[in-house]
């Protein structure tokens, strides 16, 4: 069974963004789309996706912002878990199962050995950042790149193609 995982900050919650160690952190603004692509995405997932970060210390706040967007409707409480560390958020996927995931730091998915496709969330990668991308990683600038790579097209072919990866 394929299940899909999600870093909160970065690919749902627009990151870098000050505002979510603040006291306004409610006005926090969402990727586009995101809603929208991880509605679309849970009939592929049979309902299986899984929110996985390693802000514990705002899980409160992380929470509030989820169910403000509907996002914790869409998911379910108990598909939210806060990590301690990257190597915990990576045992998490492993211990679950998680078939796919998207966070925006290439340091998270490379501990993610058991992930089979991962995504990095990233409009640009950081200056000077020429490191290979980890295996099966497709570099995505939109949850609309996501989509396209995870919904098959009239024919039953996948979007991989044009958009790089291995």
């Amino acid at each position: 069974m394929e299940r899909l995982g999600v870093d909160i900050g970065g690919p749902i919650m627009a990151s870098p963004n000050e505002l979510f160690f603040s006291d306004r952190y409610l006005e926090v603004p969402l990727v586009p789309g995101v809603v929208a692509r991880l509605t679309r995405l849970r009939a592929r997932f049979a309902g299986h996706i899984y929110l996985i970060s390693t802000n514990i210390r705002r899980r409160p706040q992380a929470l509030e912002i989820l169910e403000k967007h509907r996002i914790l409707d869409l998911v379910g409480r108990d598909h939210v878990l806060m990590c301690e560390t990257d190597a915990a958020k990576a045992d998490a996927c492993r211990e679950i199962g998680i078939s796919h995931f998207v966070d925006d730091r290439v340091e998270v998915l490379e501990l993610m050995t058991t992930v089979a496709r991962r995504y990095l969330f990233s409009g640009a990668r950081a200056a000077g950042d020429d490191r290979p991308l980890p295996a099966n990683t497709l570099l995505v600038a939109s949850w609309s790149a996501i989509e396209r790579d995870l919904l098959p097209l009239s024919d039953g072919a996948g979007r991989l193609g044009a958009q790089g990866g291995t």
